[in-house]
């Protein structure tokens, strides 16, 4: 039915970058580089059908020289639609720039923009974002990327049901992301990812994928031949990795199996995921750090009982931070670093704040270094409205209400104690009483920073900055009992 040249066409795919970071007041940030292992799976889709993709992403460049850039190296001549990913909301004042100068550059290309968490279901509102764009593609686009490549089959695309494309069961392992670096231009700057599961489907009350169901974990065979291919390609078999995954939660039988195919095929790379803090046993733990796991997020978000219900992280809250205690205490024995994810959310207040410091202060010598911050708002469809309301009987309501359309998010106050204002400085303070200059630039370095990043190097873009701002703190020496484990 539908017609596609596998000729070794190129394909531009572009990961949209940000005009500035999302926390500004940290120099820091803009030293980072996200991977989109999303778009590098699709690109290493599409080479299997006999394309030639190439994957670029726009990190804080300036959006112009971006565009001219490709331009000169002729990446913006091919007869393809460019494929434009727009992860966050953030990203989109920089996707507009730069759709304006391709299309300046080259009159006749034409741009398919996706995102999930973006484009949601609404087409109209992301074309009045981004003027001049070809198509918006929702959801996931595994099972049906090669098909947009060809205009004829855009008119077939009904955006509310894409069943007219054979579909894989968004329960199996097969629809995740096979990734192969050698698509991904720069890719020596980035910590590799090997994608391993995805959903969620726990349904917390802050989280789009809490609806999501969790598909079934990557088999251990076909993740260990995906790191052999990366070391491969990096040339280092001693590069780290992020097993991605929204969810974590292995099974001790994929665990078993996973240190099997390790063994047997003398792989030993260090490796960071995230999970919940009341999903994994310490066992479980111990075992996972032979297998080379060294950095844990932990989703912890509050250790406020009035929080937690909020939110609906747990119905049962004695019981959640009893299980997130065992947790760090295993991490801490087994020398993994604990990253704990705080989020300050609608409703919140001076005591519930200082539940949550006094929580993190009693694990302090278990715990790496703390990520903190304020709900913020995204725009997704008629769900967000939705949840508005919610959160309004908490007493949280928008700073600036026209933000949402005009830009797709929006801060919050989050009660009538609490300011946004109030909740950043109060983020901030919580980091700092616990994380350190070199706890951030390790763990940041571990996964996010350039792999040639040095402290030094990091340490001197701080020297002049206002440290109240910053989410560790420079003069600290507190070290992570996790660092002494590995000594």
């Amino acid at each position: 039915m539908y017609q596609f040249h596998n000729t070794g066409l190129p394909i531009l795919m572009i990961s949209a970058g940000m005009l500035q970071a999302k926390k500004a007041n940290n120099p820091a940030a803009t030293w980072h580089r996200y991977l989109n292992y999303g778009l590098l799976g699709l690109a290493t889709r599409l080479q299997e059908h006999g394309y030639s993709p190439r994957v670029f992403h726009g990190h804080f460049d300036e959006p112009l020289s971006f565009v001219q850039n490709l331009h000169a190296a002729g990446r913006l001549d091919t007869s393809a639609p460019i494929l434009l990913s727009v992860p966050s909301s953030y990203a989109l004042a920089w996707a507009r720039k730069v759709c304006h100068a391709i299309k300046e550059l080259r009159p006749s290309a034409k741009i398919v923009v996706g995102g999930r968490w973006v484009t949601a279901d609404d087409g109209q509102w992301v074309r009045k974002q981004l003027p001049g764009i070809d198509l918006v593609v929702y959801g996931t686009a595994d099972h049906f990327i090669h098909h947009l490549l060809d205009a004829s089959n855009w008119q077939k695309i009904v955006q509310a049901d894409m069943s007219i494309f054979p579909r894989i069961d968004a329960g199996q392992s097969e629809v995740l992301s096979r990734l192969d670096y050698r698509l991904l231009d720069g890719f020596d700057a980035f910590t590799p990812s090997f994608e391993v599961s995805r959903g969620c489907g726990r349904k917390c009350g802050f989280c789009a994928e809490g609806v999501v169901p969790l598909t079934t974990m990557k088999s251990a065979v076909a993740l260990a031949d995906e790191i052999e291919a990366c070391q491969a390609v990096y040339g280092d078999a001693s590069i780290r990795a992020f097993f991605e995954a929204s969810f974590f939660s292995p099974s001790t039988d994929w665990i078993s199996r996973l240190r099997n195919e390790f063994a047997d095929r003398q792989i030993s790379m260090k490796w960071r995921t995230e999970t919940r803090v009341d999903n994994m046993a310490p066992s479980q733990v111990c075992e996972l750090a032979k297998a080379g796991l060294r950095v844990m997020d932990l989703g912890l978000e509050s250790a406020s009982p009035q929080q937690l219900r909020h939110m609906k992280k747990t119905p049962n809250p004695t019981a959640y931070l009893r299980r997130a205690s065992d947790l760090l205490k295993a991490c801490r024995d087994e020398g993994v670093w604990a990253k704990v994810n705080v989020l300050l959310y609608p409703g919140e207040d001076q005591h519930s704040m200082s539940q949550t410091a006094e929580w993190l202060d009693q694990h302090a010598d278990c715990i790496k270094g703390v990520s903190a911050g304020p709900l913020i708002l995204y725009r997704y469809g008629q769900a967000t409205y939705d949840f508005l309301s919610e959160i309004g009987s908490l007493g949280a309501r928008p700073v600036s209400p026209g933000d949402l359309d005009s830009h797709g998010f929006t801060e919050l106050h989050l009660s009538a104690s609490m300011s946004h204002e109030d909740a950043v400085g109060a983020a901030s303070a919580l980091s700092r009483s616990v994380m350190s200059a070199r706890d951030y630039f390790d763990l940041k370095s571990f996964s996010y920073f350039p792999r040639d990043l040095t402290f030094d190097q990091f340490s001197a873009s701080l020297s002049e900055r206002n440290q109240a701002n910053l989410p560790f703190a420079i003069s600290s020496a507190r070290r992570c009992a996790a660092d002494m484990v590995l000594q």
